[in-house]
Parts: structure tokens; C-alpha cells; sequence
């Protein structure tokens, strides 16, 4: 049985619809905190790893069409909360809405992806959909400063129980994980890291906020493009589990070659620092949808959707280490260049 071109593209837009809110938080983060992005980045992962951490205990409990209405309006509160909340502490909480509602979908997508005969195919029609997610999210927010099931009875029915396990056997299938969750974790620490730490404290020249905004968008743009391509190529490219567990150890050199860009304005121009941000995004998004999709090929059929929703978990835990060592990087940094405005105090 082959997938129809509705399921294929229903995939895609599930995915462009469930990461653009999070996107668009992230590209209006300096101005939410602009002496502190990585708390905007903090609020924008911890519900969303906290949703996914917990989803084996109580996604078979919640058919898909109630977890899909929830993101609808976990969204929709989201942007209303951000954009008339006039503290930042209120606009913080909004961003936490919007980091409920990806989490949640994201965890629900990928193990709903299980379900159909094609699970790679769907899992990289999903990836594809959040890597455009990263420019529409970007070009929506530099431009303004009830969804159905791709298919009757299946799409959206509810999800199947897994099977019993005790505690410490679900420990063990998470630890079963490892080989996959591992690469999830240290690529998108290391490229949030750079995100939130490094590339807030970029600019031409460094002094002024609005070249910092510049620097900041501009690696952006370049970062999701890399994203797109890279997460729309899961049929294209299949590396084995070896180059995918290879891969963050690049995107780590990448983060401690923008910490050196950053703190000695070596460099320092746009045609020596946006292919490396490309890299970044490339990085990332391959390690991504190859990773869920060796899940989506190797773990035995009945434990397929407990795993890819278990195993979600690891690239929100990796955002979240990445924001808080982000706080300090980015302190750092302002400390060293004589720049004020940073939430937190370097060591």
C-alpha cells in the first residue's frame, strides 16, 4: 500500500503549522528580552519537553483529534497573550503557550507517522513542513514586527495502547533509545547554544542593538534555509547511525567557532559567518528526520509510536540546556564587549 499525495502533503503542512508559532517566537525573541534571548528561548522548550517526557504515560489515554484541537488553541492564546502583553513577563507566559502546543503536536506527529505504511516517508514529509516552518516563521515576524485528518479513520483515531510495562522496564526502553536520543540532545544544544549565546552578541559593530538584530536575523534566515533543506531530504540521504552520531560533534565545533568569532571579533563579516550558519541548519535538521526515521525502521512495530514519542523528548532536553548555558554565554560576551542589558551576571 502507498501513501496518496493528500497524506503526503497533509504531513508537510502538519508540520509547518505545528513549528511556526515556535519559530516566531524565536525570531521575536530580542525584541521579548533583548538583553536576554535565551530565557525567551527557555520559555519556548521547557513545556514542550515537559509535555514530551510525560507523553508515554498519558498519550494513549487522548485520541489525536483532542490533542490537535488542544494545539489549535494552545496557538491561538499564544499569540494573542504575545502581542497585547505589555510586560515581558507576560509575553513570557505567551511563549510558553505557543512552546506547549509545538511540543505537544510534535510528539503526537511523530508517533501518528507510525501509523501508515510509510513511516519514513511521512516522518520526512513532517520534517520537511517544520524546516519551512523556520523561514515562514522568520519572514512572518520581520514582515509584522481546526485542522482535518489526511485520512478517514486513521489519521486522527485514537492512538493504540502500548503494551504493559512496568517502571523499570520503561527505563530500559527509553535507555534502548540512547543511541538516538544522544545525537538529538548534543546537536541541538550545541546549535541552540549559538543561537541564543553566541549570535546575540554579534553585530557590525557589536555596540549597536540594531546591528546585533541585524546579525541575529539575518544567521537566522540562513540557519532555517539550511534546516529546510536538510529536513526535506530524509528519502534522499539515508546515513547510517554512525554519521548520524558523528554529526554533533561538528555542530559542537561550530558552536566553539562563533564563541571565538564572538569574543574576538575575528572574522567579522557577513560573507565569512552566514555559510557556517547554513552548516548549522544542515547539521541539525539531518541528524533530526534520519534520526526518527532509523527509530521508525528499527524498533519493533508495536513499540514504533511509544518510541519516536518517547524519543522527541531529547531535542527539546537539548534546547533547554543549550538556553541556560545560552543565558551565560551571552553574558559573557556583553560583559566583555562592554554591553549592557544581559539578564544574568557571567561567573
Amino acid at each position: 500500500m502507498t501513501l496518496s499525495n493528500p497524506i503526503i502533503s497533509g504531513f508537510f503542512l502538519l508540520g509547518l503549522l505545528n513549528n511556526a508559532s515556535y519559530v516566531i517566537m524565536i525570531a521575536g525573541a530580542k525584541s521579548i528580552s533583548e538583553g536576554s534571548v535565551a530565557l525567551v528561548f527557555l520559555c519556548n522548550v521547557l513545556p514542550s519537553f515537559l509535555c514530551k517526557l510525560t507523553s508515554p504515560v498519558w498519550f494513549h489515554r487522548v485520541e489525536y483529534k483532542k490533542r490537535i484541537n488542544a494545539c489549535v488553541l494552545l496557538m491561538s492564546a499564544s499569540f494573542v497573550v504575545v502581542a497585547v502583553g505589555e510586560d515581558y513577563k507576560l509575553k513570557l507566559l505567551g511563549v510558553c503557550f505557543a512552546s506547549l502546543q509545538s511540543g505537544l503536536g510534535e510528539a503526537s506527529i511523530l508517533a501518528l507517522s507510525s501509523l501508515y505504511p510509510s513511516p519514513v516517508l511521512c516522518l520526512t514529509s513532517f520534517s520537511s513542513g517544520t524546516g519551512f516552518a523556520g523561514i515562514f516563521g522568520f519572514a512572518w515576524a520581520v514582515d509584522n514586527q481546526g485542522l482535518d485528518s489526511p485520512r478517514t479513520n486513521a489519521g486522527f483515531s485514537p492512538s493504540s495502547p502500548p503494551p504493559p510495562m512496568t517502571v523499570a522496564e520503561r527505563c530500559s526502553f527509553t535507555s534502548s533509545l540512547s543511541k538516538y536520543m544522544f545525537p538529538l540532545f548534543v546537536v541541538y544544544f550545541a546549535e541552540y547554544a549559538m543561537q541564543s549565546g553566541t549570535w546575540a552578541a554579534i553585530g557590525f559593530p557589536v555596540t549597536s542593538s540594531s546591528a546585533r538584530a541585524d546579525f541575529y536575523t539575518r544567521a537566522n534566515w540562513t540557519y532555517q534555509a539550511g534546516v529546510f533543506v536538510s529536513r526535506s531530504s530524509g528519502t534522499v540521504y539515508r546515513p547510517t547511525l554512525l554519521a548520524v552520531q558523528s554529526m554533533p560533534v561538528l555542530q559542537v565545533l561550530l558552536l566553539l567557532f562563533f564563541y571565538f568569532v564572538a569574543y574576538s571579533q575575528s572574522l567579522y563579516s557577513y560573507a565569512l559567518l552566514l555559510p557556517p550558519c547554513f552548516l548549522a541548519g544542515l547539521l541539525g535538521g539531518c541528524v533530526y528526520v534520519n534520526a526518527f526515521s532509523l527509530i521508525s525502521v528499527s524498533v519493533r512495530p508495536r513499540l514504533r509510536e511509544l518510541a519516536l514519542a518517547t524519543a522527541s523528548a531529547a531535542d527539546s532536553c537539548g534546547i533547554m540546556a543549550a538556553d541556560a548555558a545560552g543565558l551565560l554565554l551571552q553574558a559573557c560576551l556583553y560583559e566583555k564587549h562592554g554591553i549592557e542589558g544581559a539578564k544574568v551576571k557571567c561567573f
